[in-house]
């Protein structure tokens, strides 16, 4: 019979570096099982299996977006999940949906670039929704397109109506909310 892996992404507090999961990954006797180096809009990536826990990982330095994460995928999620939190420096979601409100515009943008990540493989979640509804109705064009930018990743059928609304708007917003919303419906909506 084979595993069925799901998948979770998590995300690292700021000061924590490439060089610092190396090293917690050979502690640890993560074995390595492939590298891709950046090129051409293709972000740095490092895999690792952890045989003990059927436990794979993905590391991608996505220089693009500016959010490093740790892709997880795992038979029993909640195993990994508390092994990693155990050894690594992990931002929580509560956290990252604060900052996402934040008066500050550089820690709004960079909140709402990782609720992209921290929620791209789950299901509806009300609270973030309604956190990214409101800063797409921002008057700062960085923190509106930030935030259409990240919708893709979340996949939640909830955006479909508010994207095909923009899609009605001037056309800068037009073109740009169009591409989001293809971006969504080229691939399976989440619960």
């Amino acid at each position: 019979m084979r595993n069925i892996y799901t998948r979770k992404n998590l995300v690292f507090t700021e000061d924590f570096s490439l060089e610092d999961l190396k090293q917690i990954a050979q502690k640890e006797d993560w074995v390595e099982t492939k590298e891709v180096l950046a090129s051409s809009g293709e972000p740095y990536q490092i895999h690792w299996q952890h045989k003990p826990l059927d436990l794979y990982l993905l590391y991608v330095v996505d220089e693009r977006i500016g959010v490093n994460y740790l892709e997880v995928r795992a038979v029993i999620m909640s195993d990994a999940l508390e092994y990693l939190q155990n050894i690594l420096p992990l931002e929580n979601k509560e956290d990252i949906l604060k900052f996402a409100q934040s008066e500050n515009e550089t820690e709004k943008i960079q909140a709402i670039k990782k609720l992209g990540y921290v929620f791209a493989f789950e299901d509806f979640n009300p609270e973030c929704f309604k956190v990214l509804v409101k800063a797409m109705q921002e008057s700062k064009k960085e923190i509106f397109v930030t935030t259409l930018e990240t919708v893709p990743y979340l996949k939640w059928r909830q955006f479909e109506s508010i994207l095909e609304e923009l899609t009605k708007s001037d056309l800068s917003v037009k073109t740009f909310a169009g591409h989001m919303l293809k971006a969504m419906r080229d691939h399976e909506w989440n619960a």
